[in-house]
């Protein structure tokens, strides 16, 4: 029997992104684009994952949203260079995937969130308000 973690809380950076026009990209079976839009975030996280720093960035990707995670840290210098990161990597997620036209919204937030990487899952209020942000906020 598999042990279940417990699950507890701690204050992250919670990036909810969303890709524009997916829906259209997939009901047109557009898949030269979603080869490139997968593709291009796999190249994305690998590199980010091998850059020190970022290194703690998580990553889930579930069709068109793009999850990321990053502990705050106890410090504000080291909140502030956490979350710099972080918009570092949503940076560089944006600026390759608008090379090929695919274009993304999204919401950032911070709390207290769960983040397992080995079992992708991702839950806590401030997955909720990133989600939430994006979604009600950046409809623009």
């Amino acid at each position: 029997m598999n042990k279940m973690d417990r699950i507890e809380y701690e204050k992250c950076y919670i990036a909810f992104l969303d890709v524009l026009g997916f829906k259209n990209i997939v009901m047109k079976d557009n898949r030269e684009k979603l080869n490139q839009y997968f593709r291009i975030l796999n190249e994305v996280i690998e590199y980010i994952r091998g850059i020190d720093r970022k290194k703690n960035i998580g990553f889930i990707v579930i069709s068109d949203s793009i999850i990321l995670s990053i502990p705050q840290g106890n410090i504000k210098e080291q909140k502030i260079e956490t979350f710099r990161n972080l918009c570092i990597a949503i940076g560089l997620i944006q600026m390759r995937l608008a090379t090929v036209d695919i274009w993304m919204r999204g919401g950032i937030s911070c709390g207290d969130a769960y983040y397992n990487k080995e079992q992708n899952q991702i839950v806590g209020p401030a997955y909720i308000n990133a989600y939430l942000l994006e979604e009600n906020m950046a409809i623009y």
